[in-house]
């Protein structure tokens, strides 16, 4: 596309556990403004389905890092979905900001848990320059899924179980992972 190039690159937490990120650069020389996805679907598709890849955006001017959020994809440690995201987007912000090929500028984007991670932080953590959530909300039941206080139990169950299948795929448990997958598309097994 732009001759953009990409590198994978680690963050240890205080904690010890390492997050991985997929980053990439635009051609010439930085440092550049950075746009931040935090998710945990592998740092590979990065979310492609519905926003640009970010080659494209590196073509724009933009270093793009897509990271793997706790215990998803590469990164090390235990997800427990949204309990975890407070101090690791604050650490994450802090590290990326101190890369080298970053100015130092800040964005966001992404939807759904995405977009939730956008909205987390630590309490007297720089935030970021600029972000752009979508289709999330800091509570899952009155801002994300319900209708008329209805919970989508529909909707969150399938969640759940693609969470759950990309945890097997990752642990190697390749039959439970096809039969989560199956059971997905409905062609139970």
């Amino acid at each position: 596309m732009s001759g953009s190039r990409w590198f994978d690159k680690s963050l240890v937490l205080r904690d010890g556990v390492r997050l991985t990120s997929r980053i990439w650069l635009p051609s010439g020389n930085g440092p550049w403004p950075t746009l931040l996805m935090r998710q945990p679907y592998g740092k590979e598709i990065a979310s492609t389905i519905t926003y640009s890849h970010p080659e494209w955006w590196a073509s724009k001017g933009y270093m793009v890092i897509i990271q793997d959020v706790r215990g998803m994809g590469s990164s090390e440690g235990v997800f427990n979905g949204f309990s975890q995201e407070a101090s690791d987007t604050s650490e994450t912000h802090e590290w990326v900001r101190s890369l080298k090929e970053c100015n130092g500028k800040l964005g966001l984007y992404g939807f759904s848990y995405q977009g939730f991670t956008q909205l987390t932080g630590e309490l007297n953590s720089k935030p970021p320059d600029c972000l752009s959530p979508a289709m999330t909300g800091m509570n899952i039941k009155d801002h994300w899924c319900s209708d008329g206080g209805a919970f989508w139990w529909h909707n969150n169950i399938a969640w759940g179980l693609q969470i759950s299948a990309l945890k097997m795929k990752r642990e190697n448990k390749f039959f439970e992972w096809k039969k989560i997958r199956l059971a997905l598309e409905k062609k139970v097994i």
